[in-house]
């Protein structure tokens, strides 16, 4: 087929083209003002200069970064290694009192990066960094100040959700040993018993439960090691861990115990006992 693409092809009578009423329809709009998209402001806290201060925790917002931009400050804050630094936008916050301050930006529909900072512009040191939420250690009236930026190198922002707030205490836990255990004649086996209560655990949090046994059988000292997890609910919850000896058997008697637990959330708490038992069939 011919190529048609620059061909004038007649219109009606008086000999307009196609061509020149497209110029036409052109001006014609162009006459009218039309007015060209309409693109969406950079947030007001794009730069340092301009960082949004948080006055009070629980904190949130939801802010469009997709025309924020990037500068030099942003590479200098830029001390966890970042591959990009777009869509950076800033916050600023001075905690009254020492506290463990949870950041969270998992909301976000795009790859967003936080740095908590200290210090200003040409001083600034690196407290905490990481990908969709961080945790970091504040002490009174030191100023955090709070870059999340778009990581990925892919678009430009988006929808950013950000909480601040502060973290959950620790879980405190409480640990017994039963005064007595119980050993298996034929297998050498010991079972330790106890207790273990552990409050404010998070989801998702790791426990467990260590139990090292030791014991003089003769001329001999036999020892071994057993474990186990546990459920950070408040309630206290029976326990037994069953220990084998490497070097031998376990025989009715007395036994040292030292038992470990501990617990994490956003940070961990721990309780040991050390005492002794009497194994008995």
């Amino acid at each position: 087929m011919a190529d048609r693409t620059n061909e004038v092809v007649p219109n009606f009578p008086g000999g307009t083209s196609m061509k020149r009423l497209a110029f036409l329809v052109v001006v014609a709009l162009c006459s009218l003002g039309l007015a060209a998209p309409v693109l969406a402001a950079a947030p007001t806290n794009n730069t340092y200069a301009t960082r949004q201060v948080i006055t009070a925790l629980p904190f949130s917002d939801t802010l469009d970064t997709s025309e924020a931009t990037t500068d030099a400050l942003d590479a200098e804050a830029n001390q966890c290694g970042a591959p990009f630094t777009d869509a950076s936008v800033w916050y600023e916050f001075v905690p009254d009192a020492d506290a463990q301050i949870v950041i969270d930006t998992q909301g976000s529909d795009y790859a967003t990066g936080i740095f908590v900072l200290t210090g200003s512009p040409g001083s600034f040191t690196l407290q905490a960094c990481g990908a969709g939420g961080v945790i970091v250690g504040a002490s009174a009236g030191v100023t955090l100040t709070i870059l999340v930026l778009d990581y990925d190198g892919v678009g430009n922002g988006g929808n950013l959700e950000l909480t601040a707030s502060l973290a959950p205490p620790p879980p405190v836990i409480d640990l017994t040993v039963d005064p007595s255990g119980s050993f298996n004649s034929r297998t050498g086996l010991a079972t330790v018993r106890g207790t273990v209560t552990c409050t404010t655990g998070v989801e998702g949090g790791k426990s467990f439960l260590s139990v090292q046994l030791t014991q003089t059988v003769g001329r001999f000292k036999v020892s071994g090691e057993g474990g186990t997890d546990f459920a950070c609910d408040g309630t206290a919850h029976a326990w037994a861990v069953e220990v084998g000896a490497a070097n031998g058997k376990f025989a009715g008697g007395r036994a040292t115990v030292r038992a470990f637990a501990f617990a994490c959330g956003f940070d961990c708490g721990e309780d040991s006992v050390e005492r002794t038992i009497t194994l008995k069939k």
